[in-house]
C-alpha cells in the first residue's frame, strides 16, 4: 500500500494546532498564529477535542477560479 502523501498531492495535507473557534460546519485552527479555516462535516465536529486544546487534522485542498478552502 503506497504512502498517502504520494498518491495524493496535497497542497496541504494537515494542520496541527490548537482549535481556536468550532462551529457547525467550520474550525479555525490557530498554527504558529495563523488561523487555518477548515470545513468540515458534523461527525467530524463531534469528534473534535475542545476549544483550546490541540488537533492534527487531515485536510483536502480545492482550489477553484473563485475559492481556496481546506476540508477536513
Amino acid at each position: 500500500m503506497a504512502n498517502f502523501l504520494t498518491e495524493v498531492h496535497a497542497m496541504i495535507a494537515y494542520v496541527k494546532g490548537i482549535i481556536d473557534c468550532i462551529t457547525d460546519d467550520t474550525v479555525v485552527v490557530d498554527v504558529g498564529g495563523i488561523g487555518y479555516n477548515v470545513k468540515i462535516s458534523d461527525s467530524t465536529a463531534r469528534l473534535l477535542p475542545g476549544i483550546g486544546q490541540e488537533v492534527k487534522m487531515y485536510t483536502y485542498t480545492l482550489v477553484r477560479e473563485d475559492a481556496f478552502s481546506l476540508y477536513g
